[in-house]
């Protein structure tokens, strides 16, 4: 499973991701995971993410010039979302359905660091763009 990281102002954000996934994959699974900072949604078994809420950005493990991107970006602690994914194209989807947003910052963690909406331009300007290539 590989995953994408989120982050955003603000810590309260999962029952909006969650809502937002049910309005555009209706026909997908939703589960309860075992903690109330997580959920999993399955569109098919090879088609699955899990939202986890992981805090403060302390201890994510971003390289030096990373943290300053990201504590300079939010006036505000910033807070991280992990999107563990299987499926490439599924988690592209959502990420232009809950991020696409100067909101939040979205790292691929192949070396892609970017505001929401610059990285959801980047996918619709290559929509074959399959980021483990980048590393």
């Amino acid at each position: 499973m590989e995953s994408v990281i989120l982050v955003a102002n603000r810590g309260d954000l999962l029952c909006d991701f969650k809502e937002m996934m049910r309005q555009h994959f209706s026909e997908a699974l939703f589960q309860s995971t075992s903690g109330q900072d997580e959920f999993a949604v399955e569109l098919t078994r090879k088609d699955q993410l899990y939202f986890t809420y992981c805090g403060k950005v302390e201890g994510i493990g971003w390289e030096e010039d990373e943290m300053k991107f990201i504590s300079s970006y939010f006036l505000t602690p910033p807070h991280v979302y992990r999107l563990d994914y299987r499926g490439i194209e599924f988690v592209k989807k959502a990420l232009l359905i809950i991020a696409n947003s100067p909101d939040y910052l979205i790292d691929n963690d192949c070396g892609t660091l970017l505001p929401g909406h610059a990285f959801a331009q980047k996918m619709q300007q290559s929509p074959t763009w399959y980021w483990f290539h980048d590393l």
